[in-house]
């Protein structure tokens, strides 16, 4: 079996979202990716891709649904699976393609919720999208948050590896059918490592030619050629607490791998470790980004990293990183939980013998679910982003340089541009009493008070859609606040929706602005104003606990010229929050 592997182990709703996010790479040349969201509900945490039909063009699979390329707009279950409530768990946590029967059709592989069965699903050459794929059980149970799928033993047959009842090791399918139960090798003892356990991956971390296993207290030599049954030598270090995938890159240039890895999958943390000896038993531990970005090498503090990839984005030789928050992973439980979903990469620049990472934000409203793909989806020989997570399903085109910033990737995509994520670059004047500008695109007023009486301009997450557009009504019996119109956002006392609303992206273009806030006071019920180019939240506002309207001001001079987002935000049980009429102001 030869899997199609994301990083350096070696997309629909007929809605498109296109936003082009610009990113300065080493040779001056910009690197930019334009997002094409495949469907805003939840399936799965991970995705993958491949030409499954043969046609020689590149498709996208993520959950039960391939979508078909180079459109996407076409797809089909190849196995039945229903969208989940992003509160709750998916049954597939990661995949992965690769011909694992040797029959020249593409498979696919789906490593299941952890301490659950991992399957391979058979494609079955003819009638591919019109059928469902024969499911075969790879393992009955699979630990440990990322497994993944890789050749771990040399011997030109993809593995899984993992944890099962309390040992890491490998399954393999090498000398038997792999309809079968494929045939567990133990390389560590029983350590009694429990399901729920994060933090694991391979890599040459000795720099002896054989990929080792890592994982969050330390690595597994491989031994080479021994037999299959021996257990591998354990070096013990603390690289984590438990945190995303684990690799053994060559980072500072040295002929040396270094180890990547999240600290805390469900906190901060991101570093890499160097070998301090020829062993490679004691490792001096550098810090790529905190909890803190006014401390932060990269100047960010993303939470919940909980997927990481390795792969050389802008084509310089050298390895980057690509990571990002996962939403949602515990409700709202875990620390950072109400960032913005912000998906990045990081570029490895080397400096004499040290590491600078250079940090890109790619989106801030889509971010990682447990796993973060990347391969090159349309075979132009860009690395591209798949990303299944909470949000949906997303891929992310990486742009040709000599493309024009008009011209989609995506046939057909450009005429939904009125329901797409292009950045609003210019203003209009508003002609009622209040007065001021309101962002807008192409001479069109965006719908930042929502007087189309639909969501124009917004991107809805988890539950908002169905209670967030509300009918203005006098407050308490008075006059209707200026400005409010006929409709505003209003996430209610009742049925509560848990989501976000997440603007259309514009430029700052005066120095201030105004919007009307209401709501229970509690501070996951709020507004927030968030710079799409760093993710940073420059501006966060909560009601007073009452729902008759205020009108807040914004002092934007700080800011002017940035591109933002607007996200109304409510991740709380007991709280609400009012929104409506954002403008903005010269003075």
């Amino acid at each position: 079996m030869r899997v199609l592997l994301p990083s350096h182990y070696h997309l629909i709703s007929l809605s498109l979202l296109l936003f082009l996010a610009p990113m300065a790479s080493v040779s001056g040349q910009q690197i930019r990716f334009e997002r094409i969201q495949l469907s805003d509900e939840f399936y799965s945490e991970g995705g993958t891709h491949g030409d499954y039909n043969g046609d020689g063009q590149g498709d996208v699979a993520i959950g039960p649904w391939i979508y078909w390329g180079p459109e996407f707009e076409n797809k089909s279950q190849f196995y039945e699976g229903e969208a989940i409530n992003p509160r709750g768990y998916s049954e597939n946590f990661l995949m992965y393609s690769g011909d694992v029967d040797a029959d020249g059709h593409l498979d696919i592989l789906v490593l299941g919720f952890p301490g659950k069965e991992s399957w391979w699903y058979q494609n079955p050459g003819e009638n591919v999208a019109s059928t469902l794929w024969p499911r075969h059980t790879i393992l009955g149970s699979v630990d440990n948050e990322s497994p993944l799928i890789a050749d771990i033993n040399g011997d030109g047959i993809d593995d899984l590896i993992c944890s099962t009842a309390g040992q890491y090791g490998f399954a393999s399918h090498a000398g038997q059918s792999p309809r079968d139960l494929w045939k567990f090798t133990a390389v560590s003892p029983n350590n009694g490592y429990q399901r729920f356990t994060h933090g694991l991956g391979i890599g040459d971390v000795d720099n002896d030619g054989q990929l080792d296993l890592m994982e969050k207290d330390g690595w597994w030599k491989n031994p080479g050629n021994t037999p299959d049954a021996a257990l591998w030598q354990f070096h013990a270090f603390p690289f984590s607490s438990g945190g995303s995938q684990m690799y053994a890159v060559d980072l500072d240039g040295d002929g040396k791998n270094e180890v990547v890895t999240g600290l805390v999958a469900h906190g901060y943390g991101l570093v890499y470790y160097k070998a301090t000896n020829r062993a490679a038993t004691e490792f001096e531990r550098v810090d790529i980004m905190t909890d803190d970005p006014a401390t932060s090498p990269v100047g960010m503090a993303v939470s919940q990293l909980h997927a990481l990839a390795v792969g050389d984005i802008n084509r310089d030789g050298i390895p980057d990183l690509v990571t990002g928050k996962r939403w949602w992973a515990h409700a709202n439980k875990d620390a950072g939980n109400s960032q913005p979903a912000t998906l990045m990469w990081l570029q490895t620049q080397r400096q004499g013998d040290r590491v600078r990472f250079q940090p890109h934000v790619i989106d801030t409203s889509s971010g990682v679910g447990t796993q973060i793909t990347l391969g090159d989806v349309n075979g132009d020989g860009l690395l591209d982003i798949v990303s299944g997570i909470k949000r949906g399903a997303y891929v992310f085109l990486q742009r040709p340089g000599s493309l024009p910033d008009a011209q989609s990737m995506v046939p057909g995509l450009a005429k939904l541009d009125s329901y797409g994520q292009r950045p609003a670059l210019d203003s209009v004047k508003i002609d009622d009493p209040l007065g001021g500008f309101r962002p807008a695109l192409s001479g069109r007023e965006l719908n930042l008070g929502f007087e189309s009486g639909d969501l124009t301009d917004w991107e809805v997450r988890g539950g908002m859609a169905a209670v967030v557009l509300a009918k203005n009504h006098p407050d308490s019996g008075n006059e209707p606040a200026l400005g409010a119109g006929e409709y505003s956002a209003d996430t209610g006392e009742q049925n509560k929706p848990i989501g976000e609303l997440i603007s259309r992206p514009f430029v700052l273009s005066h120095d201030w602005a105004s919007f009307l806030l209401g709501g229970s006071g509690h501070a996951e019920a709020r507004f927030e104003l968030v710079s799409d180019e760093t993710g940073a939240v420059l501006e966060s506002a909560a009601g007073d606990g009452e729902p008759q309207w205020q009108r807040r001001r914004l002092d934007l001079s700080e800011w002017k010229g940035q591109l933002v987002r607007i996200r109304v935000v409510d991740h709380a049980e007991d709280g609400y929050v009012r929104f409506d009429d954002f403008r903005f102001h010269a003075k």
